[in-house]
């Protein structure tokens, strides 16, 4: 995120300190939704259905052939 930009309306979600908003804001929603396995029809039914199913989400996205693009603080634990 550039200094000034703003993030999506969907990255601030009531559990926004959690990690599924900013997967879903650092990929599209064909990406997301190849990789989850789903037909979500927004970015923010996308991040919602994240976060209630936290482990199976996970899991999808462990399992998937998709590549995904993590958040860069996910990406700075495994570049050390």
């Amino acid at each position: 995120m550039r200094r000034g930009q703003k993030w999506p309306r969907f990255f601030y979600l009531k559990t926004s300190g959690c990690c599924e908003p900013q997967i879903v804001a650092s990929n599209d929603l064909a990406t997301l939704n190849a990789a989850l396995g789903t037909e979500y029809g927004s970015k923010e039914e996308a991040a919602e259905a994240m976060q209630a199913d936290k482990t199976g989400s996970a899991l999808a996205i462990f399992e998937s052939e998709t590549e995904i693009v993590m958040p860069e603080y996910i990406q700075d634990v495994f570049s050390e």
